[in-house]
């Protein structure tokens, strides 16, 4: 149950930010039949997000590491714009934003790092308010048949649920990291949201978190038992969204073998360091992937960079290497420790990324940098009770 006199020791930041996402949840039931949300909510996370940062940036904790860290990614996107702009012969200032993308959260989540801008109570309000309208907004979409994409029930409150979905879990993470124990009932209702949301990441990010889940040694039985249903209720999920196809049809596995296709020239300095600055993919993979359109290139008609491959995983290392696969995931670990949480749950964190980074955007998406956001600027003293009391299994 949702305590409103909580609201009342808010921050402003608390207070804006959670306004903010109960705006754009209502707003979502606007368009109920005609799309996601009534408003650009992507862009506007994108902004809230920015604001945030800013306002926390006199607060910057400064730290040897993430010193360096923050040179190295704003040198890095700096160095390759100066690249793009004398030399670059392909592309424009949007798909360069899209594949540098991952680096600039990567900053502002260093600025926001120490800020304690929420406390428990904030992010508790703002989870069990999130619940609510996934719960009503996903149910709502299933009953009434709505499709959003043409042949496909796939329910969203803000976007599409492959990326939103990141932003409930990492806020349940936070929630429950914060008060110490696990809300068992919570869990239960988000496992519900995941399974209506019919997302097959989704499903393997919830996974993850079950297997991780701190409980008390008493319950751990009960653990796996629930890990056992997370992964049946997720195996099951994956079937029914085959409807009796061959696996190398599913459409990750397709970007797959064209990534692979792409990448069969690869040398090691491409392997480490990724393609030079803003490759695009070659015609052959461009006019394959045709379907995809939207993600192509808003500057040059038929050119398409790393983006069409949809996964993190696979975008990253084309454009960046697996070094900068490396440096992005080591960042986040220790942004994620530096906030105080145990190193289990940070590792858990890093995996959670890796499973929606297999098929979707992960750290390229803003739903996923806002709820890493609410580690980074957590306030352990603030409203908080730190408990130990639950033995980590």
């Amino acid at each position: 149950m949702i305590n409103l006199r909580a609201l009342s020791v808010l921050s402003v930041r608390e207070g804006f930010f959670l306004a903010f996402v109960v705006v754009l949840a209502v707003s979502s039931f606007m368009s109920l039949y005609s799309a996601y949300n009534f408003l650009p909510a992507t862009a506007l996370f994108e902004a809230a997000f920015a604001a945030l940062a800013l306002s926390c940036l006199h607060r910057f904790r400064s730290n040897p590491f993430f010193i360096s860290s923050l040179i190295l990614c704003v040198g890095y996107i700096l160095l390759s714009m100066v690249v793009f702009v004398g030399w670059g012969e392909h592309g424009g200032f949007r798909d360069f934003f899209v594949i540098y993308k991952v680096f600039y959260y990567l900053v502002l989540l260093t600025v926001m790092l120490g800020s304690r801008a929420f406390g428990r109570i904030s992010v508790d309000l703002m989870l069990k308010f999130l619940i609510f309208v996934f719960l009503l907004k996903y149910g709502l979409v299933h009953i009434l048949n709505i499709e959003y994409v043409a042949g496909s029930i796939r329910p969203g409150v803000f976007h599409e649920n492959n990326f939103e979905l990141m932003f409930l879990l990492l806020t349940l993470v936070v929630r429950n990291e914060a008060f110490g124990f696990v809300n068992y009932k919570l869990v239960g209702l988000v496992f519900v949201v995941f399974l209506l949301s019919g997302s097959r990441s989704g499903a393997l990010m919830f996974v993850v978190y079950a297997i991780f889940m701190p409980v008390p040694a008493r319950y751990f039985y009960a653990k796996w038992l629930f890990v056992l249903i997370s992964f049946v209720g997720g195996a099951i999920l994956f079937y029914s969204r085959l409807k009796g196809a061959e696996l190398d049809t599913i459409d990750r596995v397709v970007f797959m073998m064209f990534f692979l296709e792409e990448t069969q020239t690869f040398g090691l300095k491409e392997w480490l360091f990724g393609q030079e600055i803003i490759t695009p993919v070659s015609n052959y993979v461009a006019n394959a992937l045709s379907f995809y359109e939207e993600l192509f290139s808003s500057a040059y008609d038929g050119l398409a960079f790393s983006v069409v491959f949809h996964s993190f995983i696979l975008r990253t290392v084309f454009d960046h290497g697996f070094l900068g696969l490396f440096v992005v995931l080591v960042v986040v670990f220790k942004l994620i420790r530096s906030s105080g949480f145990s190193t289990k749950i940070s590792v858990c964190v890093v995996l959670m990324l890796i499973a929606n980074g297999l098929s979707v955007s992960s750290l390229n998406s803003v739903f996923c940098a806002v709820g890493l956001m609410l580690f980074v600027s957590f306030d352990w003293g603030r409203n908080s009770v730190r408990s130990d009391c639950c033995e980590a299994l």
